[in-house]
């Protein structure tokens, strides 16, 4: 049995236990209260409370505890590309020689005298008017000869001595024309053009004539001359060409192809 004043005492205790709940939501409101903000209710406070109760019993997740793959290791990895060597630079090419262009002043002029038949054509044409067409040019040609040949001898005389007359003319132009430093050069473009289309070259004047390439045996003979003398050296250069090997006279042939070649360069630069 308890004392009276014991009771008291374990009574007085129980109620304040009971009312500590209640005080320690009125410690925790006091900060509400202090900044003039509204102060939760106890249910609410309760229901917080609850649900981080029942957070914190939920098992936590696991990180992921993949290692981050450095650059670093990337790099120290592999090898460094080896560098490329740097190209030789390409040697220029050399310009292309520019085509040789032939305008109507530059060609040359007609060089021979022309025939009395061709005089009394062209007079005739200059009368009467030039042929519209082929078939109208041989009929004319063939009707002008036949006119021609009824001409008496006096005036055949005359037409040739027209003709003779306009043929030393034509050769004093072209003996000022042959005079040109390209002269040469366009004779052999206009000769190749005849060459291409079928035609026959025309020979150039003695004074631009240009000298074939030499042979083998052209070769030989001038050197052999120039050494032993030109009285006997010819004959002599003869007899002795007979009498060589072959081989060598195959070390005159390559000395005759090198010639050849540059002759042939030549003439390519002409066209």
């Amino acid at each position: 049995m308890f004392f009276p004043a014991a009771r008291m005492r374990i009574g007085g205790l129980s109620s304040a236990l009971r009312s500590a709940p209640t005080a320690f939501v009125a410690i925790r409101r006091a900060p509400y209260a202090l900044r003039g903000a509204s102060v939760p209710s106890l249910a609410a406070t309760r229901a917080v409370s609850s649900t981080a109760a029942a957070d914190s019993d939920q098992p936590l997740r696991k990180r992921k505890t993949t290692a981050r793959k450095t650059t670093t290791a990337k790099t120290a990895g592999k090898p460094k590309a080896a560098k490329k060597p740097k190209k030789e630079p390409k040697p220029k090419k050399e310009p292309k020689p520019k085509k040789f262009v032939i305008r109507k002043d530059m060609r040359p002029p007609q060089r021979t005298a022309p025939r009395a038949l061709s005089v009394f054509l062209q007079e005739k044409i200059l009368r009467e008017g030039a042929p519209k067409s082929m078939e109208e040019a041989m009929a004319l040609m063939k009707e002008t000869a036949a006119q021609f040949k009824q001409l008496p001898e006096s005036e055949k005389l005359t037409y040739a001595t027209t003709a003779a007359k306009i043929g030393e003319e034509r050769a004093a132009r072209y003996a000022e024309w042959t005079q040109r430093p390209d002269a040469r050069k366009i004779l052999d473009v206009l000769n190749a053009r005849r060459i291409k289309r079928g035609a026959r070259p025309r020979k150039p004047p003695v004074t631009l004539r240009r000298r074939t390439p030499p042979t083998a045996y052209t070769l030989f003979i001038k050197e052999y001359a120039s050494k032993s003398g030109r009285r006997n050296g010819l004959t002599d250069a003869a007899s002795h060409w007979r009498t060589l090997s072959d081989k060598e006279k195959a070390e005159w042939t390559e000395r005759a192809a090198v010639e050849r070649a540059k002759w042939e360069k030549e003439m390519m630069e002409a066209l």
